[in-house]
């Protein structure tokens, strides 16, 4: 997209027809043209427009203070260098709510730039201050931090270092985030410390770190990672050896993708487990394991998963045995044991438990089977909830214990 040029935005307009606009908007949301009308302001004095309605709105009424604030968005993405004055008023900002919009914003364009390759102007102490911030807003700026080009500045680094060491969902992006940062000790010795701890997500992040910075380095601990039941340990050790794996690691990469090979997914996936490993085997098909390993799965073709399948048909269709003039064999080879997702994370509130599920958890067998569960335990009451959390009261002196007793029960199966 390099060259890329907006056309046809709207960067002059009288406050009374962008009211109108946005609250037709609120009201209709994204029927008819409402939206697109949203979509094409951009330029410096819109965009103070909507950041002065967006302080002054309500949460109710007509031009609700989300509509201005979706408002604003659309004119910072459109806008070159908006970035930089709306992370200022983030950092600033003590609503956390208006500086997670304001952020969110900044986060839009940035992944405009990385596809444009405009320049982007991000203050470094803004962002590093946000980094720092509690909950929710930490995490967004972590993103955004992860969107930069390569290396981050000293200030952001520290900020992640500081909060990748943390431990919990802000460590995990942080983390990412350190993926742009320049290697240094700073950085290896904030990554062993996530490895080194008992949350599986922060581990699996730092692995991703540890591989994309310091490469065959992580091989110890990626092979550590492939025989953990440990789904986000063995998920990330799957894509981490595929991506920077060597010669050297064939044979285990083959052996890995054969389990793969004969086990079905519950919830299938795009693109699927072990696509990483098929590129690099695919890359090294001159060495005798690699090509086994790929005729393992022309063999088995009509039995392997339906996503696994599919994602070879497009992105490695030669290995289809219909295309092939000679007869792939098959390896001996077992299925993959049962993984085990990371127990829900507890927040109470009084006698009421808030569960909140992992991700990938949250889409597993083993969620569905843990509120079975709890609605018939005696001592659990199931109030409210979706795939992603449950809110519960328990009966118990431990309540914690009840709810980790209920996720063993569950099968944690993947």
């Amino acid at each position: 997209m390099r060259g890329f040029e907006a056309l046809d935005l709207v960067t002059e307009l009288d406050e009374r027809s962008l009211e109108r606009a946005v609250e037709a908007w609120d009201r209709f949301g994204n029927n008819g043209p409402h939206r697109h009308r949203l979509e094409v302001l951009a330029g410096e004095g819109l965009l103070e427009m909507c950041m002065d309605r967006s302080r002054r709105a309500t949460d109710t009424g007509p031009g609700r203070r989300p509509a201005w604030r979706f408002a604003g968005a659309m004119v910072v993405f459109n806008t070159p260098g908006a970035e930089t004055g709306v992370l200022q008023q983030a950092a600033e900002a003590s609503d956390a709510s208006a500086a997670e919009s304001l952020v969110g914003a900044a986060a839009d364009r940035a992944s405009l730039t990385q596809l444009t390759g405009e320049p982007l102007s991000v203050p470094d102490d803004a962002l590093a201050a946000l980094i720092r911030r509690r909950g929710y807003l930490s995490e967004r700026a972590s993103h955004l931090a992860f969107l930069l080009p390569s290396p981050l500045p000293e200030a952001v680094t520290g900020a992640l270092c500081e909060i990748g060491s943390a431990g919990g969902d802000r460590a995990v992006s942080a983390l990412s985030a350190l993926r742009n940062a320049q290697p240094s000790q700073a950085v290896r010795d904030t990554i062993e410390m996530a490895l080194g701890g008992a949350d599986a997500n922060v581990q699996a992040a730092a692995l991703d770190v540890l591989a994309h910075l310091w490469g065959t380095d992580a091989r110890p601990t990626w092979q550590a990672f492939l025989a953990s039941r440990s789904t986000p340990l063995r998920w990330t050790a799957e894509a981490v050896i595929g991506l920077h794996g060597t010669e050297e690691v064939l044979a285990d990469a083959a052996a890995h993708l054969a389990g793969l090979a004969r086990t079905r997914s519950a919830v299938p996936m795009t693109p699927p487990r072990g696509n990483e490993i098929v590129d690099l085997l695919v890359r090294h098909r001159d060495q005798a394991v690699a090509r086994a390993a790929l005729d393992d799965l022309s063999a088995r073709w009509d039995r392997l998963g339906a996503d696994l399948r599919e994602w070879l048909a497009e992105h490695q269709p030669w290995l289809d045995p219909a295309r092939r003039d000679d007869h792939p064999v098959e390896q001996e080879a077992e299925p993959e044991g049962s993984l085990t997702w990371p127990a829900p994370t507890i927040e109470r509130d009084g006698d009421t438990l808030t569960l909140s599920f992992d991700e990938g958890a949250s889409h597993s067998e083993a969620r569905d089977r843990f509120e079975e569960l709890a609605i018939g335990h005696p001592l659990v009451d199931v109030l409210d909830g979706d795939r992603e959390w449950l809110t519960v009261r328990i009966a118990s002196v431990e309540p914690e214990a009840v709810v980790l007793e209920l996720w063993e029960s569950a099968g944690s199966v993947s």
